[in-house]
């Protein structure tokens, strides 16, 4: 093992206590469906990590357990919030855009490119004289 792991075992990824929970009951419910591998692509984390998971049997007391569930609670509620800003930041991002290119929100200005265009001066496009080879018009 120290041959594989030198600087000791450290994935990119941890799962929490739930995670690694659910992973053991699936397992348990049917080991032939629920391989390893099966396990490992379903959880995205690799085989190694799953097997480490299946192997171990500590589980946390009481106290260590709430400590554990909170610490997992605020990181939540720390993304959330991450996420939260990330949209508020955008959105007054974008706004400011509109304001800076004089447009409102309910008039993109946008028009199609062929608006105002008069009949029949339309850009030829490589199918034209395919179909005039054809005998067919374009009228």
């Amino acid at each position: 093992m120290k041959r594989k792991f030198p600087e000791g075992w450290n994935p990119p990824k941890k799962l929490s206590r739930q995670l690694m929970d659910d992973m053991r009951d699936l397992k348990r419910l049917d080991p032939e469906k629920f391989t390893t591998d099966v396990l490992a692509s379903q959880f995205r984390v690799s085989p190694e990590a799953v097997r480490r998971i299946l192997r171990s049997s500590w589980t946390p007391d009481t106290k260590r357990s709430e400590e554990l569930q909170g610490r997992d609670e605020a990181k939540k509620a720390q993304t959330l919030e991450y996420y939260k800003q990330l949209r508020e930041r955008r959105k007054a991002a974008r706004e400011k855009a509109r304001k800076r290119s004089g447009s409102s929100s309910s008039s993109s200005g946008w028009k199609p490119s062929r608006y105002g265009q008069k009949e029949g001066s339309r850009r030829p496009s490589r199918f034209d004289s395919r179909a005039e080879q054809d005998g067919f018009t374009l009228q």
